[in-house]
């Protein structure tokens, strides 16, 4: 099972509200390598919100961990990169949404959470012996909370807009590698040249990256 932990959004397509964001694309890149796959965010209880998971399930993507807030819309986005507003996760969140899955073998953090939340990541991770992947933000330090006890894990910057649907794919392809037991330096490696990015960071015991095209 491979859980990818971020904010959901709708874009409205020519048939409708579709789900996209870095965490669908990283979802759905994970799913084209192989397994099941599942997202862990929060979206509006509203008409968009439902659009968003009825196409997450035609494209195979698991939201049994996808939270609804009541009286919040769902986020939306528009011709700008990076527009919509999160509605954030906390650890409590987190917790929840990753200990409900006991065959947990990868967990990919694509979006900026608080300290606490990624400290819990890191926890269900150890307790079951999951690969972890988290994408920091472009300029932004790593996670303050030791990842060094978690055998298979990375942490990656992400690049800016015009990139992010690349590197996107490129860590949806590393977790599902790293979920059926590939090292993290053999599948960061291989990614990284399938996609043409280079790493600039290497960080023990995982690679620390700054994608690169």
């Amino acid at each position: 099972m491979i859980v990818v932990v971020g904010q959901p959004f709708a874009r409205r397509g020519p048939s409708g509200w579709v789900a996209d964001g870095a965490a669908v694309r990283v979802a759905a890149a994970a799913l084209e390598v192989g397994g099941r796959v599942e997202l862990l965010g929060r979206i509006g209880d509203d008409p968009v919100g439902e659009a968003l998971v009825l196409d997450l399930a035609r494209r195979g993507i698991g939201h049994a961990a996808v939270i609804r807030s009541p009286g919040r819309p769902t986020p939306v986005l528009d011709d700008r990169p990076g527009g919509g507003e999160p509605l954030g996760l906390d650890a409590g969140d987190v917790e929840l949404g990753l200990r409900y899955f006991v065959d947990l073998a990868a967990v990919a953090i694509v979006d900026p959470l608080p300290e606490a939340a990624v400290g819990t990541a890191v926890q269900v991770a150890l307790a079951q012996d999951a690969a972890l992947v988290v994408a920091v933000e472009r300029g932004a330090p790593p996670p303050a909370t030791a990842l060094e006890g978690v055998p298979n894990h990375v942490v990656l910057e992400a690049p800016g807009p015009d990139g992010r649907p690349a590197f996107d794919r490129l860590v949806g392809r590393l977790v599902a590698r790293l979920a059926v037991g590939v090292p993290v330096g053999e599948a960061f490696r291989a990614e990284a040249a399938a996609t043409g990015w280079q790493p600039v960071v290497l960080a023990h015991p995982a690679v620390g990256s700054a994608g690169r095209r």
